[in-house]
């Protein structure tokens, strides 16, 4: 799920003509719950900082590098992501970014 789409699709240009679009994403955020239910528990949030260069763990006032933790955190969104947010990788593109990091890693 995390990992860039390296397939561009085509798409119908004028006249029937097949037009090659830019189909590549790459995950920039994960939303997570920690809790025993629907109706009990918490949100996290990671976001791929792009400008650091790291992911970054949002628990409430809280905000710290996942840095060794990664590894696991990427266990939690395979096992209990709950929205998964894409972002089309021009925007990790250095002009977007103004010098930032590259692509999130897979």
């Amino acid at each position: 799920a995390g990992e860039d789409e390296e397939e561009d699709e085509e798409d119908e240009g004028e006249e029937g003509s097949a037009v090659a679009v830019d189909a590549r994403y790459a995950l920039h955020s994960v939303v997570c719950h920690q809790g025993q239910s629907a109706s009990s528990g918490h949100y996290v949030s990671d976001i791929w900082n792009a400008q650091q260069g790291q992911w970054l763990r949002y628990d409430d006032s809280v905000v710290s590098a996942l840095g060794e933790a990664l590894q696991e955190r990427k266990n939690d969104w395979q096992r209990g992501g709950y929205l998964l947010v894409l972002a089309h990788t021009s925007c990790y593109q250095p002009s977007a970014l103004q010098g930032g990091a590259a692509n999130p890693p897979s």
